[in-house]
Formats: C-alpha cells, structure tokens, sequence
C-alpha cells in the first residue's frame, strides 16, 4: 500500500490581494495562507473558536482580526492558500 498519496500536502495556489478578505471568511481549521513578503513570511490559521492565529517567522504567534491581516498583506509580494 502507497501511503505518499494519501499523507501528501495539498498543493497551494496563489490567490491576488484582492481575494484575501474572503479567503479570510472562508477559511477553515484545516487551511492555512502563507503570506510572503520580500524579507519573512506569515502563516495564518484559523483555530476553532473562529480566531485567526498568526505565526510570524520568528515562531511567535499573535491572534489577529481579518483587517490587520490585510493591512499586513498589502505590503506583501505573494499570498498562497494550502
């Protein structure tokens, strides 16, 4: 039996800025967006009571509402949803 299918990741596509807000409101506890920016990077994850959790590279993680998220994107080059 070929467990690499099954354990792989979801491949991640790129969405625009203009799509993050309700990419946002969509998300599920399962999914997650990789904001990247030209010198670090931002995983958001929404955890189960609704609250999106944001962990910056340096491993610390802030709870965040949806609109500092985008401001934070805004100075962004790629977004990508996994």
């Amino acid at each position: 039996m070929d467990c690499t299918a099954s354990s792989a990741m979801p491949a991640a596509s790129r969405i625009r800025l203009s799509q993050l807000p309700e990419r946002l409101k969509l998300l599920d506890i399962d999914e997650g967006l990789r904001i990247e920016f030209a010198d670090h990077k931002m995983f958001v994850n929404k955890n189960l009571s609704g609250s999106f959790v944001v962990q910056f590279d340096n491993k610390k993680c802030q709870y965040l509402d949806s609109a500092k998220i985008i401001r934070l994107a805004k100075k962004s080059s790629q977004i990508w949803a996994y």
